[in-house]
């Protein structure tokens, strides 16, 4: 017997008329369920149609930038999930269409939900202890996030987790059993590429101040969603800042998707329709880019706060270049960390360049030292040696590899060149010296090394529409 999903599906496809070609594709049927479903999503596409000769595909790798492929030698037991276009998962429930990118922990895939008749977007984890028990935090922080949204309407700028499940080896369906592995998946909402994407691009010279204002405070909304939850993101950076399009420019997306796999596959009847997507929605280019909306993803190694209490394990968080003080150090850390990072992101924003960009010392240098310390001189340069005190250091357990604990000086850098965000903008990027000072004003609490004193995301808010009222 076919899975529930499945014979839904078999039986309505078998109520439609093959050698019917009269219908117009403007008006061609839905191919509806007998039931609909309680609730829908906001990116629920519209009617399911086909008309091959005015559809116009385009590549995933053109809007999502996957010009780089996973190494394939983390396809073992434990690591990332044998998958490919055409895969029904969940009894049926999902078709996998195209994958849309991969990281360390694993790849995710545009997919279409029979269910809902839409776009989706799934994660699938590897399924190793830790990254399994990884996947099962994550959805841990997606149901907070969707608890707290019952009362209070939720963010709109945080990525909305629609659905979860396990896949157990040789069987997507397997009950559980505890000596397995297993990969857990998360279906999520289907967006755009990221904020790398935008960064990268050649022609970005960095935000106009209205849309860095924009993107700016969103990011801001979403970081002070996340921490009133008691949730810390620890991740974030622009590969994991997303642009949200609009139901109609995702529908585009997908429909394209699985044009091009419908043409591969052309015996497939799992789908038996797709739709003319509106031309309008087809140039995917820099000014688009720049004046969507933006949402924060990829929770998958946020950290929930208890009772309050600062968090004193796992020092291998926040990606190196945005990788804040307190960690670098190894010092209990809170939310603040993820307005270090915060800080870092506007930069680049605004700049195009990495705030810092730490190295280790050069072969045959009289100076030697590690990529950490070299960090912390980079910040120390930036910030200023008296906020760098024997007190906040003595609070870190790695301050000793890097710090004379009793003067607070580096071991191994002896000289230093300070450089203050003032003069990095004027020097370096040639603003206005009024400019400059606002945006070093704006920037410069959110990169206090001691996250006592540094701002949390409310007051971030508010100094973004001073910046503002003042400009």
């Amino acid at each position: 017997m076919l899975p529930y999903y499945n014979y839904k599906f078999y039986n309505i496809l078998q109520n439609i008329d093959e050698s019917d070609e009269s219908v117009e594709s403007d008006e061609s049927p839905h191919i509806t369920p007998d039931e609909t479903p309680v609730e829908s999503r906001d990116n629920t596409p519209d009617n399911i149609e086909l008309n091959h000769n005015t559809l116009k595909p385009i590549n995933l790798e053109d809007i999502y930038g996957l010009n780089i492929l996973e190494d394939k030698t983390e396809y073992y037991e434990g690591g990332y999930r044998s998958t490919k276009p055409g895969d029904l998962l969940n009894n049926g429930k999902y078709l996998i269409i195209e994958q849309l990118g991969w990281g360390s922990f694993s790849t995710v895939w545009l997919a279409y939900d029979f269910f809902y008749y839409t776009y989706v977007s799934i994660k699938i984890i590897k399924s190793a202890y830790n990254y399994a028990y990884a996947g099962d935090e994550e959805v841990k922080i997606h149901n907070i996030l969707y608890r707290q949204s019952q009362i209070d309407g939720g963010c709109n700028y945080l990525v909305k987790k629609y659905d979860e499940f396990n896949i157990y080896p040789d069987s997507d369906n397997a009950e559980p059993d505890n000596t397995q592995n297993y990969h857990v998946c998360i279906v999520m909402e289907l967006l755009g590429p990221n904020l790398l994407k935008l960064v990268s691009n050649p022609d970005f010279n960095g935000l106009d101040d209205d849309n860095l204002f924009r993107i700016l405070k969103q990011i801001i909304v979403g970081l002070q969603y996340l921490h009133k939850c008691k949730i810390i993101h620890t991740d974030l950076k622009v590969e994991n800042i997303l642009f949200s399009y609009t139901p109609t420019q995702l529908k585009y997306i997908g429909d394209c998707a699985l044009y091009k796999y419908q043409q591969n596959n052309p015996d497939c009847m799992i789908l038996r329709k797709i739709a003319k997507p509106n031309s309008e929605c087809s140039d995917f280019d820099l000014e688009m880019f720049k004046q969507a909306n933006i949402k924060i993803a990829d929770l998958g190694s946020g950290v929930i706060i208890e009772d309050d209490e600062l968090i004193y394990n796992n020092f291998h968080i926040q990606t190196r270049q945005i990788r804040s003080f307190e960690v670098l150090i190894g010092m209990a850390y809170s939310t603040k960390i993820d307005i270090w990072s915060l800080a870092c992101i506007a930069f680049e924003l605004k700049t195009k360049n990495f705030l810092f960009e730490p190295h280790h010392s050069k072969k045959g240098s009289y100076e030697s030292y590690d990529r950490n310390e070299d960090h912390l001189a980079l910040i120390t340069e930036l910030v200023g040696d008296n906020l760098i005190t024997p007190e906040l250091i003595s609070k870190g357990c790695y301050s000793p590899e890097y710090y004379n604990m009793d003067t607070a000086k580096l071991i191994n850098i002896k000289t230093h060149k300070p450089w203050c965000l003032f003069d990095v903008f004027v020097g370096k990027y040639n603003f206005t010296p009024q400019i400059a000072q606002l945006y070093a004003d704006f920037l410069n609490p959110m990169l206090e090394p001691n996250p006592d004193m540094r701002y949390d995301a409310t007051q971030c808010l508010h100094a973004l529409y001073d910046l503002y009222d003042t400009y």
